[in-house]
């Protein structure tokens, strides 16, 4: 879709409060995916759940989210960007509610289908509805400011549960009620008005299905290049942040604090990662930006799993290492913008919402993987880090400029 003053007119005028309103939603949305999944040491015991069980619910809260994402991405394309965003928060602080009431591992496994279906969709109508209101010259860095709800979220959610999840403060229960605030995001969106370039285009496309246009023989061959890469991503993330934890409290036996305080490096690098992606992209390149930082991520877990020897008498590089995944994940600040410049109008919610919550229900596998290697819980680990070097080789895959043809509407 060109870029015309009257698609944009409306978002130029309050383009930080678009951006700082979707960030708002995607860290609301990942903090509660996070509580939920952090506080799984508490559950699983106060639930008298074994591992097997505990990695199968695991697997369900990632898997749903791709359900989320092909349903509300759907839905976000059809009603609105802003009605996508309110729908998910209500069905991820709805499970919440239902996660903070469970009884037993059925009640919970039921919760967490609801809280993975609303996590979904989030991300996708948010950074549309921010990549359609904003000028391509303040995509890069407003996106980054939107995605930087992931770091921000994942500081928040070892916080609550560091601070808060444990027997002798709310407990586990008590935290997730306090994720309800997410639906305070409902209200904040009156400050931002709707996408102009969704209303025009779906005056155009209204007998449309954009789920099947991604497989539209000129759409077809960006899309599988951008799942794959999603996926590689993706993969490389989960893994490190589902296992590395877990590995790092086993091997080097830190407390439950001490490997859930692992994630407050790691998110801090995050945010330092997504400043640094977005300034070396700018004068190297998308692509070539996100090799390195696919790479850097790579070699901050694959350090921890390897680097056994040097670590052990020098515990601090623990803390290093992790800084320094983080900063690697500072390469998914470049996805929203690049959904945009690669998909048309009227499917690009839900090309958005399919590929980045396709792949993490394809992830579901991440919590199943050390089970099915004998409880060895490196091999996750080391998978993560296989995954980054992929996602760093099939970025090349892209187009190298913007697929013009695509974006026609």
């Amino acid at each position: 879709m060109p870029d015309t003053p009257a698609a944009r007119a409306a978002g130029e005028g309050c383009h930080w409060r678009v951006a700082l309103v979707a960030q708002f939603g995607w860290m609301s949305a990942f903090c509660t995916l996070m509580v939920t999944m952090l506080n799984a040491q508490y559950w699983s015991v106060e639930l008298g759940l074994q591992q097997a069980d505990t990695a199968s619910i695991k697997a369900w809260l990632l898997g749903m989210s791709g359900a989320g994402g092909l349903v509300l991405g759907w839905l976000g394309d059809r009603l609105g960007r802003r009605v996508a965003m309110a729908t998910t928060t209500v069905f991820a602080a709805g499970g919440a509610a239902l996660v903070a009431t469970a009884s037993d591992g059925d009640a919970l496994w039921r919760a967490v289908i609801v809280t993975g279906f609303g996590v979904g969709g989030q991300w996708a109508a948010g950074q549309t509805l921010l990549g359609e209101l904003v000028s391509p010259g303040r995509r890069a860095w407003l996106g980054t400011v939107a995605q930087s709800g992931a770091p921000i979220g994942l500081i928040l959610s070892a916080v609550l549960t560091l601070e808060f999840s444990g027997p002798q403060a709310l407990g586990w229960r008590g935290t997730e009620w306090l994720l309800l605030g997410g639906l305070l995001l409902i209200p904040l969106l009156r400050l931002v008005p709707e996408s102009g370039a969704w209303r025009a285009a779906r005056t155009r496309h209204e007998q449309t299905n954009p789920v099947l246009d991604l497989f539209r023989p000129q759409v077809l061959p960006v899309f599988a290049a951008a799942f794959l890469v999603t996926l590689c991503a993706m993969a490389n993330y989960w893994c490190t942040v589902t296992w590395l934890p877990e590995f790092m409290k086993k091997t080097w036996h830190l407390s439950v604090p001490g490997s859930i305080g692992w994630f407050l490096c790691f998110g801090c690098g995050s945010l330092l990662g997504y400043v640094l992606f977005s300034w070396t992209s700018r004068r190297l390149g998308r692509r070539p930006a996100f090799t390195l930082f696919s790479l850097i991520m790579a070699a901050g877990a694959g350090a921890l799993l390897f680097g056994a020897e040097l670590v052990r008498d020098r515990e601090w590089l623990i803390l290093v290492f992790a800084a320094t995944a983080g900063i690697g994940t500072g390469l998914w600040s470049c996805f929203g913008p690049l959904y945009t410049d690669l998909f048309p109008t009227h499917l690009r919610n839900s090309a958005g919402g399919v590929l980045m919550n396709g792949t993490r229900a394809i992830n579901l596998m991440a919590p199943l993987l050390p089970p099915l290697f004998g409880g060895d819980l490196g091999a996750g680990v080391g998978l993560g880090a296989v995954f980054g070097v992929l996602a760093a080789l099939s970025v090349w895959l892209l187009p190298v400029r913007e697929a013009v043809t695509v974006q026609a509407d």
